[in-house]
């Protein structure tokens, strides 16, 4: 029942725009603005054609339910890190460094409420690591 809320929650009251995401390290907690992909055509664009991102910028995708979520860097121009959560916002994978129009398969492995897609180099700068924990805020 947690895990139902707490995905309620995140789907229907964060706005696709103007929406904080926090990522809470053991030891920081770092702010980035995000917007969120939901719809079929969102989820399926993502960061497609971008070529350029502010360092404070992240891609947030949510899905009706978990499960094993496959993601590829076709059309994207951009480096990026992926972390994976689960419906309690809980990182459970994280692949570094997608290679800029790479077709390759990128899987979370483990059931996953959700993406963060952020420029390749953040995650290791921000020592982020499975464990640690995802909000979205107003």
């Amino acid at each position: 029942m947690k895990t139902f809320l707490f995905l309620m929650l995140v789907i229907f009251s964060v706005p696709l725009n103007a929406t904080e995401l926090i990522i809470k390290t053991e030891t920081e907690t770092f702010v980035y603005q995000t917007d969120i992909a939901q719809t079929p055509q969102e989820l399926q664009q993502g960061l497609m054609f971008k070529k350029e991102l502010p360092d404070n910028y992240a891609m947030t995708f949510l899905f009706p339910s978990s499960r094993v979520v496959r993601m590829w860097m076709k059309n994207t121009f951009l480096p990026l890190d992926m972390i994976f959560f689960d419906a309690d916002g809980v990182i459970s994978h994280i692949h570094q460094n997608a290679e800029p129009f790479s077709e390759e398969t990128i899987s979370s492995f483990l059931p996953a409420a959700g993406v963060i897609e952020l420029l390749a180099g953040t995650v290791k700068e921000k020592k982020i690591k499975v464990g640690d924990l995802i909000q979205l805020k107003r």
